[in-house]
This record gives C-alpha cells, structure tokens and sequence, in this order.
C-alpha cells in the first residue's frame, strides 16, 4: 500500500498493466524511454544481499532472463517513446 499512496488507483493492478500507462503517459510528453533490467528480483536495489550482479541467480536462470527480454521486447518494442532496452544495468 506504502508504494501507491500516491496513486491509489494503482492498487492491485500488474505491474506490466501500470508500465503500459507510464509509457504511454511519457511518450505523450515527448519523453523517450530506454527500458533497462537494473534488478532481477522485486526489490530495493543495491545492497550487499540484493543479488542482481548477474542476469541469473539462484531464483532466475539465463534462460529466464532471455525469456523475459523477448517479452519485453514483445510488448513494448513497437511503442512510441521506447527507444532502446538496456540488457543489464
């Protein structure tokens, strides 16, 4: 509940279904967008236990992590505004 305070209507919608909207709504703006995988897991990032070094761990395997880009890319490559994906960050 903490993360959509600001916007509740966002409540217990998938997170694919906000990413549409924001994209949507920056592309709307002008703003070009550059999708990138900074973590594997839903998390905080960068600390010394966030284990998102690789593009695998011990939860996700490479394959996984192909699999996720080809949807990614999927969905959102035809976008306006979306241009580039960064494999990993």
């Amino acid at each position: 509940d903490e993360y959509v305070a600001a916007n509740p209507h966002l409540k217990g919608r998938r997170v694919l279904d906000i990413w549409d909207d924001v994209i949507a709504a920056l592309a709307a703006e002008g703003v070009m967008i550059w999708m990138d995988n900074h973590m594997l897991d839903s998390d905080w990032c960068c600390g010394a236990r966030d284990c998102s070094g690789l593009w695998f761990n011990e939860r996700y395997s490479p394959d996984d992590w192909v699999e996720m880009w080809r949807r990614v890319a999927r969905r959102y490559g035809h976008r306006r505004g979306v241009v580039g994906f960064g494999l990993k960050n």
